[in-house]
């Protein structure tokens, strides 16, 4: 196994296919799209036991979505950026069966780490509404729960 310094699944299979010389990886697939000049999404999937001891990772479906110069992004491209990231969340939700948990990792208070408690903010929790007043909800509707953890400075939240 390598001794990963990142924690990303798309660049450790970058880094499995370098290493080993391969365009594919057994066990491991991966789908890098453009959406703009500045948005990039890739997925990998790690299907099996082979593909999750080469990158350390466990079986499942890992999502990067790559947004460059976010320091000169406009409006329109931040906005495409968050309905890329919603479609991306339902699609991992869609086919699952029972709750779902969504972490909202970052730091509110810094722009680049920030998309994580913004996320939460804008999500459709319906744990409470389920389990209380199931009658509001559509059928069919999925038990979402979610967390944003604070980053504690000076003692304060």
């Amino acid at each position: 196994m390598y001794d990963f310094r990142t924690d990303l699944a798309d660049e450790r299979a970058q880094i499995c296919k370098e290493t080993y010389k391969k365009k594919d990886l057994d066990g491991i697939e991966t789908e890098n799209k453009k959406i703009s000049d500045k948005l990039e999404i890739t997925r990998v999937k790690i299907l099996n036991e082979e593909g999750s001891r080469k990158i350390d990772k466990r079986i499942g479906t890992y999502t990067t979505i790559n947004i460059k110069d976010i320091e000169i992004i406009d409006k329109d491209e931040i906005e495409e950026a968050f309905r890329l990231l919603a479609q991306e969340l339902k699609s991992l939700i869609k086919d699952k069966d029972g709750p779902v948990l969504v972490v909202g990792l970052g730091n509110e208070d810094t722009t680049a780490d920030s998309v994580g408690p913004k996320v939460i903010k804008n999500l459709e929790i319906t744990r409470h509404i389920l389990k209380y007043k199931p009658e509001l909800l559509k059928e069919g509707t999925k038990e979402i729960s979610a967390i944003a953890p604070r980053c504690i400075r000076n003692n304060r939240y």
